[in-house]
């Protein structure tokens, strides 16, 4: 990797990582647009049932094209505040203002560097263990409550910490980023794959999880070893250029800081923070109504730790909100980049051209053999993840078609399910229309087409991995239970 993290945590958008992020995106927008040209409208009837807005499988017809210039195709990035997902785009360009001012407290006061210099000093001889540990419990944690935008908060914290264990950015971003990317997309009980496909799928809500099981640790193997691989590959590097990796007895950060009782208050007061922020997220994925709770309670939880962290190291209350305000300047290109990658969806649903995607895909599937129809399927949501981010909005309009079809087929449900699973997650860590990707990046200094360089061949890995589950699942007729 050429791109070397800095020793201090930063809330700042990079320019480099801005600057080739807002590119793809216009060029995605136009894309978008030219695709509109190109294929006809069509539409499903939606209906409500039990409070989620389904598809009616049999109701698609084709319909006159909307008028959409291509004027238009450049304001959806401002149109879609106006749209009905326009409420979720402002909530979370909000709570990305919020986290960055938090951050940026929870830095200048001094919490981050005491931490990071702990983590560094125990485990500067054994940085591999604590790569695979890491990536293990926030892996985990995010198979199990679906934490996603959550790795804002972590992505700060573990780039100085592989900087001051001698690991490069990549090391960094996977630890942060790729760890909980992957946790999602391989769910246990992840409410806004899992629980709402299988809802809506009418499959026993979390049934077959000892098959996700196995499909957890696959998924963990696999990307663990390749940081692991990465990390002994750029300390080779090193080497080979006369460098030896610096002990981290050397790099410890925050001894100062360790001997003063009011930073091992806001310690203890940020951890508190975290730790009711955990259970909430736990409690989240098994009460049903508090998932949608989940979103403006963990950012409050966070602004606490980190407000109440800084007043307790002694910053005045003067001082705190200038570095909060200084947070929230850091962090705001991101929300130029946050809403290109929601105006390329809205082109694409204004033109009316979203329903026939589905529809043709679906068309496809239905006429094949039980593996190529599961194939199929994975391949179907995971060309759409590109337009719809959202799981649990994929899920809705998605697995009302999807689960008929994998009756026609022979397929049992839980099947199709998987296949949504699988071709919903993984690839959010790559795509650019994906939000999170592209703040996770400009955070970590990080250009997108370094970024698709260096992951591709561990995307390909997955696909790879989960393809086989998904034909094994076919096998053995994967069940309910």
């Amino acid at each position: 990797m050429s791109e070397k993290a800095g020793s201090s945590i930063s809330i700042k958008i990079g320019k480099k990582a801005f600057i080739s992020s807002l590119a793809i995106l216009l060029a995605l927008l136009a894309a978008a647009g030219l695709l509109t040209r190109v294929v006809p409208a069509g539409s499903y009837a939606r209906q409500e049932d039990g409070g989620l807005t389904t598809i009616d499988i049999g109701s698609f017809e084709y319909i006159d094209r909307p008028a959409l210039p291509v004027w238009k195709w450049f304001t959806a990035p401002v149109e879609v505040l106006a749209s009905p997902e326009g409420s979720v785009v402002i909530a979370i360009i909000l709570f990305f203002l919020c986290i960055g001012g938090a951050i940026n407290l929870l830095n200048q006061c001094g919490v981050f560097s005491f931490i990071i210099g702990r983590v560094a000093a125990r485990y500067g001889a054994k940085r591999y263990q604590l790569i695979a540990s890491v990536v293990l419990v926030l892996m985990l944690m995010s198979a199990l409550t679906g934490i996603m935008e959550e790795a804002v908060f972590i992505v700060p914290l573990m780039m100085p910490l592989a900087a001051s264990l001698g690991m490069d950015p990549l090391v960094g971003l996977g630890m942060s980023f790729l760890t909980l990317g992957f946790g999602f997309a391989a769910g246990l009980t992840n409410p806004f794959t899992i629980g709402v496909a299988q809802r809506v799928a009418q499959v026993p809500l979390f049934s077959g999880l000892w098959y996700r099981a196995l499909v957890f640790a696959g998924v963990y193997a696999v990307l663990s070893s390749f940081l692991i691989r990465h990390a002994r590959r750029s300390d080779g590097s090193a080497l080979s250029r006369g460098q030896t990796p610096e002990p981290a007895a050397n790099r410890r950060q925050g001894a100062p800081e360790s001997q003063d009782p009011r930073m091992r208050r806001a310690l203890r007061w940020f951890v508190g923070a975290m730790a009711v922020m955990l259970v909430f997220s736990l409690s989240s994925s098994a009460v049903q109504g508090l998932s949608d709770l989940a979103f403006p309670v963990t950012t409050a939880l966070f602004l606490i730790g980190g407000v109440g962290s800084a007043l307790l190291s002694g910053m005045g209350a003067g001082e705190v909100a200038k570095t909060f305000g200084s947070g929230i300047v850091g962090m705001a290109p991101g929300i130029v980049l946050m809403l290109l990658a929601a105006g390329v969806k809205h082109v694409i649903a204004s033109a009316g051209i979203l329903d026939t995607i589905i529809f043709t895909g679906a068309r496809i599937v239905a006429g094949m053999p039980r593996v190529f129809a599961a194939g199929m399927i994975y391949l179907l949501v995971l060309i759409m993840n590109f337009f719809i981010p959202s799981a649990s909005a994929k899920s809705l309009i998605m697995m009302p078609i999807l689960a008929p079809l994998a009756d026609v087929v022979g397929l049992n449900r839980q099947i199709a399910v998987l296949a949504f699973q699988f071709g919903d997650g993984f690839s959010n860590v790559i795509y650019p229309t994906n939000p999170i990707t592209l703040i996770s990046l400009a955070l970590a200094g990080v250009s997108y087409p370094h970024w698709f360089r260096q992951t591709l061949g561990l995307q390909l890995a997955v696909l790879a991995v989960t393809a086989l589950f998904l034909v094994a699942a076919v096998a053995i007729g994967l069940g309910p239970v």
